[in-house]
């Protein structure tokens, strides 16, 4: 990570952005270009941002698109106006879900349950009353006899 950031403190101004589907890269259309570029000129770390009716976290120091609904990441990547590329350490190649089941992330349902027995609580009660009248009998006798 501390190799992105840096890529991100000593980058020129973004030309391309790419991600990286299926092991290669593509280039990112033109009107995701523009709002890349404009934050990434504005000196944010991240961003979001809406594709297609999605919606994506774009993290420039991890170099890394996220989405939203299903989380999957994949890298990003760019080539400054001066022609230097940029790009993340390691890659990571994760496909984004069309739907909301993620099938490498199952929903997990955990039912609880939890059975109190009435007579073990009455018990416990009942003992604290009897200590309570005792202390409070031993009150009044010590008021008695001073």
């Amino acid at each position: 990570m501390i190799q992105n950031n840096s890529n991100f403190k000593r980058s020129s101004a973004p030309a391309r952005f790419m991600f990286y589907p299926n092991g290669s890269w593509i280039n990112f259309p033109n009107e995701v270009l523009g709002d890349l570029r404009l934050g990434f000129l504005e000196g944010k770390p991240i961003m979001d941002l809406s594709i297609g009716g999605s919606n994506y976290l774009f993290d420039f120091l991890r170099m890394l698109q996220i989405d939203f609904l299903t989380e999957n990441q994949r890298s990003i990547a760019w080539i400054d106006e001066n022609g230097k590329c940029f790009f993340p350490k390691v890659f990571v190649d994760k496909e984004f879900a069309k739907s909301e089941e993620n099938p490498e992330n199952p929903k997990i349902e955990i039912e609880i349950r939890i059975d109190i027995d009435e007579n073990s609580s009455k018990r416990k009660r009942d003992k604290f009353e009897s200590n309570s009248n005792s202390n409070s009998n031993e009150d009044e006798a010590e008021t008695v006899h001073d």
